[in-house]
């Protein structure tokens, strides 16, 4: 004979493995849907011109700021230097350079 406290912990268990469930299947979907990644947004790196146009500032104080090392750092890829424009935006908004 099953006691009115065994049929509450049965319920409890039953309505605990279905919330469980739940979130699995909410957890799978966000999965699949890329909802859940651990990716990192691609980079957006810019070339001098577009770092002085994000900037609001000349070609040559691009130039000022890479040759003094005061400015966003610049990156050397397949022989040319660019930036990472969230750099560059963190820069003018702060006037500091980003390090790390």
């Amino acid at each position: 004979m099953t006691t009115s406290k065994d049929s509450a912990a049965t319920e409890h268990k039953v309505a605990s493995e279905a919330v469980q469930r739940q979130a699995r299947v909410a957890a799978r979907c966000a999965i699949d849907t890329g909802g859940l990644t651990r990716q990192r947004p691609p980079l957006r790196l810019v070339t001098r011109e577009v770092a002085a146009r994000l900037a609001g500032v000349p070609v040559a104080e691009v130039d000022r700021w890479h040759s003094t090392g005061t400015g966003p750092r610049a990156y050397r890829v397949a022989g040319c230097w660019v930036y990472r424009a969230r750099e560059v935006e963190l820069f003018v908004r702060t006037g500091r350079r980003v390090c790390g």
